[in-house]
């Protein structure tokens, strides 16, 4: 008898240390995006080309870059439509420079404490690309369109002379 109570308590124990093994993965592995200061977008250099300022002077001769993202906040509570739409492709920032579509680089990351873009607890979908000196000469029209899950969201333009 006393054999089987402590079978049963070793049973006991497992049971409870797989649901904490469980619930410590769970916690930890709830975003499953790197840190935000881990990712290629994070290391930039130059001026930004902000997409939301309708005009702007850039340095032609230094390094320049666009960087604009979507996001979501409280990823881990967030319904699943919203992040299977966020995921998707159809929910994107398509970039055009003198009516051109231009190829954007994407990346995925988590804001824990909003340190990186200001809004903490989020998951940012980034697009951006990096450019070299002396690339652009003169007056430009970048003009971005944001789209989430295929339906037009926003439309900015942004004139940017290079000086």
């Amino acid at each position: 008898m006393k054999a089987h109570f402590a079978l049963l308590g070793i049973i006991c124990v497992l049971m409870v240390a797989t649901i904490s093994l469980q619930a410590a993965y769970a916690t930890t592995a709830r975003v499953p995006f790197p840190a935000c200061s881990k990712v290629p977008s994070y290391y930039l250099k130059g001026a930004w080309i902000w997409m939301l300022y309708p005009a702007q002077d850039i340095p032609r001769k230094g390094f320049s870059f666009v960087k604009t993202w979507w996001y979501i906040q409280g990823w881990p509570t967030a319904p699943e439509a919203n992040k299977k739409a966020f995921l998707s492709s159809g929910t994107r920032i398509d970039l055009y420079i003198d009516k051109k579509k231009q190829f954007l680089l994407t990346d995925f990351c988590y804001d824990a404490d909003g340190t990186v873009y200001g809004t903490p607890d989020a998951v940012i979908k980034m697009y951006y690309m990096q450019y070299f000196p002396l690339r652009w000469n003169g007056v430009h029209t970048f003009e971005t369109d944001w789209l989430w899950a295929g339906y037009h969201y926003y439309h900015y333009t942004s004139i940017v002379t290079f000086t």
